[in-house]
């Protein structure tokens, strides 16, 4: 291994081509985070050379630093007396690929400004000799992965952005060029250092710039020989402000010993890996809560789903190296990841899909996507092939089994408000292992380990939870809109006879499109009558409860939507044919009361659990949790008797005024009929600071004890 420091104009002087390998990334640098902050760079440099005031009356004496650019390790490879030389990028294709384009662009404003014999020198750094450019490729300095070489072919022999084909001007190599000639162009002429006719002042800026970008710029040349171990150094380098990803590692640990130019290895990144590269695969996901590339998510799954074991995204590549050493089968590895994404986006495809029925793979994912519960995609894409590729096929009704049981336990689970915290680890390390352990019974073993669990991140919530949850949970408030959505619409779609064949209805309903209206409309002081003070805080919480809650196909209008029951029955039954919405309105043609809403959450809820069941005789609640001083809520003192429906809390306001709030049914304080499930946000809202509620609030009066001294009242009771 040798290294030096090297000048662009030393790199790219020699007739030779620099190869990225197709295992390297694509060209992802851009104007934020590279391009501008290398001009800037560049145009310091410059202008620091052409400052009279520096020392030295000479621009070739002014003592101005050269710019470091970063590293790049190259491979030489032995190539035949025919061929022309070259050698391998292993890292550092990103910033060679963007001098490239920096200088192709230079030479091209200055030949628009008469400049020929600067614009010769620029050039001269981007092409070979024709005479000794055997091949196409042979003519570039630098030459891209396999997916960029369009792109940058059209670029790099384009001598004005007009000649660049229309369907390549969006792409990184279009615009890097088109941004790097607008900034040249405007340093050169545009700033008003220079008078545009003075061509003696124009030329010697120009050859200032072109000096900079061939001479000013520095990078470390590492240059390995055949015997270097080309891996373990492009597992440690990154580009500038572009970290490798764990998918860009795997890329090249699989392909590192195939040899690029060969067309077996062409064939086998068609075949095992251009899928990766491809928009559904790059798009980025909230896994989590990390956002990333799609890919790079689904081998964090995958992994998981081989190996049983929970893997940390940081952690995913060296995870994947140990797997695939152990296997000691790079290409067994690789067709294996690579079917198995393709399963999953055709499932992930289907799933997304708005028309149409579903296998239950299917909805089971969209319903996981809905739910936010990616901790479950590792058991998906484990399901797609439970016994590897050639083993005999899982019974079908185990698969359902399963499925259901999963299904019903996590949407159980939110709506009973159940935290996903420690889901990841239970689902790959318990709920795996045990279906995985014998697939041909996998829906009895997950079924039965789901019905034993007693601890709070894992248990199974029965009827009477989800009942008890339900009945006064103002899901419109606590739960997205979207994860309501997929709960009504599971009712419509059984009360169409989906999934279990007794059709009413010609299809499924249309997913992810309803709209959620409120039946009593949240403005209903305006048409409805109310009551007294208690009877009107206690419907402000009821309209939010399931009984309340419909899907329209087609939105209300404001005046429509918060209306009397008459307008809004009138004009739900003109524009919905959904039968969860026409089924209410045939029942209740008169009017719509508390009474009825009490009624429907019941209803609607015993439909919930039928959909989503838990197996006969099964009886698991909540786990009582230990009281302390993070999980003593409000609902905590409401149910221990320490406050009571109605009872007013009183806090100071900025002005000293008193500010009164009046406790509701599900423990929560209504506030200028907003109403808050925390005392320290309320408190929030009067002082308009980060307040501490529970020492702010009083009961009754100003001289009532603090919620904190009932909260102290509580635990000591419980002590």
């Amino acid at each position: 291994m040798i290294t030096e420091l090297a000048i662009p104009q030393d790199l790219f002087a020699l007739t030779m081509r620099l190869d990225a390998p197709l295992f390297q990334r694509p060209y992802v640098w851009n104007e934020e985070d590279q391009w501008a902050p290398l001009w800037e760079d560049i145009r310091a440099l410059a202008e620091a050379w052409l400052d009279p005031h520096s020392p030295g009356a000479h621009p070739g004496l002014r003592p101005v630093e050269p710019h470091f650019l970063g590293a790049v390790v190259l491979q030489d490879r032995q190539t035949s007396y025919q061929e022309m030389r070259a050698a391998t990028i292993i890292d550092g294709q990103q910033r060679l690929t963007t001098l490239q384009l920096l200088l192709h662009a230079l030479a091209g404003v200055l030949d628009a400004c008469g400049l020929d014999s600067l614009a010769a020198s620029a050039a001269r750094l981007t092409r070979n000799d024709d005479a000794t450019a055997a091949r196409p490729e042979d003519a570039f300095k630098v030459w891209p992965t396999n997916r960029d070489r369009e792109a940058y072919t059209a670029v790099m022999r384009a001598e004005s952005p007009r000649d660049i084909p229309t369907d390549i001007r969006n792409t990184c190599f279009a615009q890097a060029d088109a941004y790097f000639r607008r900034v040249i162009d405007g340093w050169l002429t545009g700033t008003g250092e220079i008078n545009p006719q003075d061509s003696d002042a124009l030329e010697n800026r120009a050859a200032v710039l072109l000096g900079v970008v061939t001479r000013g710029l520095r990078l470390v040349v590492i240059r390995l020989g055949a015997e270097d171990d080309a891996q373990t150094i492009f597992e440690t380098l990154n580009a500038r402000g572009t970290p490798l990803t764990a998918m860009d590692l795997v890329k090249n640990f699989l392909f590192q010993n195939l040899d690029p130019h060969a067309p077996a290895t062409q064939d086998v990144y068609d075949h095992y890996w251009k899928r990766f590269e491809t928009p559904f695969w790059e798009q980025t996901i909230s896994a989590g809560r990390v956002k990333q590339a799609r890919a790079v998510a689904f081998l964090g799954w995958w992994l998981a789903a081989r190996t049983r074991a929970v893997t940390p995204a940081r952690a995913a590549f060296s995870t994947f190296k140990r797997f695939a050493l152990a296997s000691g089968d790079d290409m067994g590895i690789l067709a294996d990841l690579s079917a198995a994404a393709k399963r999953y986006e055709t499932l992930d495809v289907a799933s997304h899909t708005q028309h149409g029925e579903l296998e239950p793979i299917a909805m089971f994912n969209y319903r996981a996507d809905v739910l936010g519960l990616d901790v479950l995609k590792p058991l998906i894409v484990w399901l797609q092939d439970p016994n590897g590729g050639g083993a005999p096929t899982v019974p079908g009704a185990q698969r359902r089994r399963l499925i259901a049981a999963v299904e019903s336990w996590v949407v159980r689970r939110a709506l009973v408000k159940e935290t996903s915290t420690g889901l990841n680890r239970f689902v790959v390390e318990q709920l795996l292992r045990e279906a995985s352990a014998e697939p041909e019974r996998m829906g009895e073993r997950v079924e039965w380990l789901l019905a034993s669990q007693t601890a709070s991140v894992s248990y199974w919530p029965d009827d009477e939870e989800v009942r008890a949850a339900l009945a006064t949970e103002r899901i419109y408030r606590t739960l997205a809109q979207a994860r309501v959505r997929m709960v009504l619409e599971a009712i419509e779609d059984r009360r169409r006879g989906y999934p279990d064949g007794r059709r009413r209805a010609e299809a499924p309903i249309v997913r992810g499109s309803c709209t959620i209206e409120h039946l009593m409309p949240q403005q209903w002081r305006l048409h409805w009558d109310g009551g007294a003070d208690e009877a009107a805080a206690e419907r402000d919480h009821l309209i939010h409860t399931l009984g309340n809650l419909t899907l329209t196909t087609q939105g209300l209008n404001s005046s429509l939507s918060n209306g009397s029951w008459e307008a809004k029955r009138t004009a739900l039954d003109a524009t919905t044919g959904l039968l969860t919405t026409r089924d209410l309105l045939r029942d209740n043609p008169g009017a719509w009361t508390d009474d009825d809403i009490r009624e429907r959450t019941a209803a609607l809820t015993e439909e919930i659990i039928a959909i989503w069941p838990a197996p006969d005789g099964h009886v698991h609640r909540a786990p009582r949790r230990k009281l302390g001083i993070n999980n003593a809520t409000m609902k905590v003192l409401l149910d221990a008797g320490l406050l009571t429906v109605g009872d007013e809390v009183v806090g100071v306001g900025n002005d000293g005024r008193a500010i009164r709030a009046v406790m509701d049914t599900a423990g929560r304080m209504v506030l200028d009929s907003e109403t808050y499930a925390y005392p320290s946000a309320s408190a929030y809202r009067v002082r308009g600071t980060s307040t501490n509620g529970w020492t702010f609030w009083r009961l009754g009066s100003l001289d009532g004890p603090t919620l904190d001294d009932l909260r102290a009242r509580l635990l000591s009771s419980e002590a």
